[in-house]
Parts: structure tokens; C-alpha cells; sequence
């Protein structure tokens, strides 16, 4: 019983050591991107080296290709935190999920658009992350492929709902109206990403036009009315 304990308290140590270095580890990586961040953002991606990221993060360079292994890689990690945050606070604005199906989808898409609001895609010299455009480099080609995939399962999830919700008819392939949505979706971000006079309000008043005329086939029963536009989150 007693070596039943010991061990149990090592491994409870064990468990707290891992912890702790995997926060210095996560602690350690954020001081890296934020001074990156500052740099790309101030001098442009292409003229900011690993020498000077470490020098600004107060580490040596070594330390910065332990953790991203490129330039590229530090440029990927900065995108997938933008990225978390602004899927983070879709999710939550979807909490509660709006009774509306249309202007469900909507909220969530206006949601995504500020994506274009990140510092990631202020960054002079680089590839726009947000285009399915290859890069050459598996880190920040990731980027773009993972992005996409964890919005159309946003998409998927929502529609699920309303399916449970008996709001969408049980024929629609919600597969097929995912990608449908995504690639309506799609359109204006591309808009928004290539012509700097596009602004994000833009974007909205025509999803919010389209989204209802697409859902209108597929919704089952009258729904919960709601014509107001969704909330807009900037130019």
C-alpha cells in the first residue's frame, strides 16, 4: 500500500515537472513570435533574420531554430495564434447559437472575417497566409490547409445543429452545404484579401444578402425571423 503511494506521489511529480517545463516551453515560444511580430511588422518579413528575432527575444538564435525551425516556421506559428484567436472568439460568439440558420452562418462567417484584421496578415514581404496560394514551405502551406478545414467543420458543426434542430431538411447533404457555404464564404474573402478597397463591411452586407437567399431551399420550417445585418467588426 505504501509503495502504492510512493508511487502515485511520483508520478503526481512527474506530471507537475512536465507541466512546468511545457509553460517555460509555451512562455519561451510567445516572447519569440512577439518580438518577430514586432520586427516583421516594422521592418518587413523579408528583411527581419533569425539572428535578430533572437536578439529581440533575448534568447539565442540556436534557440529560436529549436523552436520553428525556419523563418517560415516562425512566420506559421504567428498565422495558426491569429488564426486560434479569432476561431476562439467565433466559437464563442456562436454561444448561444443564434435560432436563425441564416443568420447563424452569418454571424459565424463575419466572425472569421477578422482574420483580416491580424497582425499575421499586416506583414510586409510575404506570402499572403490567408490564399490558397503554395508557398514552397510545408509549415505555412499547413497554415492555410488546417485554417480552411477547421472553418468548414465550423460550418458542418453549426449546420448539424440545426439539423438536430429539425431547421434544416434532413435531405440536404450537409457535407455538400458546407462546402457551398465555404466557397460563397470563400469568394469575398479573396475580395477583401486582394483589392485594399474591399472593407470587411463590404464583405458583410453582401454575405448577408446571399446567405439567406442560399438557406432559403434548405430550411425546413420557418425559423426565428432576424433581418439585422451581423454585428460588423471593422474595416
Amino acid at each position: 500500500m505504501k509503495n502504492s503511494t510512493k508511487e502515485r506521489l511520483k508520478e503526481n511529480a512527474g506530471e507537475k515537472r512536465t507541466s512546468l517545463r511545457e509553460r517555460h516551453r509555451l512562455l519561451g515560444e510567445d516572447a519569440i513570435l512577439n518580438a518577430a511580430q514586432e520586427l516583421f511588422l516594422r521592418g518587413g518579413y523579408r528583411k527581419t533574420t533569425m539572428t535578430a528575432i533572437a536578439e529581440a527575444a533575448g534568447v539565442g538564435t540556436a534557440t529560436v531554430f529549436r523552436h520553428f525551425n525556419s523563418k517560415e516556421g516562425v512566420l506559421a506559428a504567428l498565422s495558426n495564434r491569429d488564426i486560434d484567436g479569432v476561431l476562439a472568439k467565433a466559437g464563442a460568439a456562436m454561444t448561444p447559437v443564434p435560432a436563425d440558420p441564416a443568420q447563424g452562418v452569418l454571424e459565424l462567417l463575419s466572425a472569421i472575417l477578422e482574420m483580416h484584421l491580424t497582425p499575421s496578415t499586416k506583414i510586409r514581404g510575404q506570402t499572403r497566409m490567408w490564399l490558397l496560394i503554395p508557398t514552397g514551405h510545408t509549415a505555412t502551406d499547413e497554415v492555410v490547409t488546417s485554417s480552411d478545414l477547421r472553418l468548414q467543420k465550423m460550418i458542418f458543426d453549426l449546420l448539424a445543429h440545426y439539423r438536430r434542430e429539425e431547421l434544416i431538411q434532413k435531405n440536404i447533404d450537409l457535407t455538400d452545404a458546407t462546402i457551398i457555404i465555404f466557397g460563397v464564404f470563400y469568394h469575398h474573402y479573396l475580395r477583401i484579401a486582394l483589392d485594399r478597397r474591399v472593407r470587411i463591411a463590404d464583405a458583410e452586407a453582401e454575405l448577408g444578402r446571399q446567405i439567406p437567399l442560399l438557406l432559403k431551399g434548405w430550411i425546413s420550417q420557418p425559423a426565428a425571423k432576424s433581418s439585422r445585418p451581423p454585428r460588423s467588426r471593422g474595416g
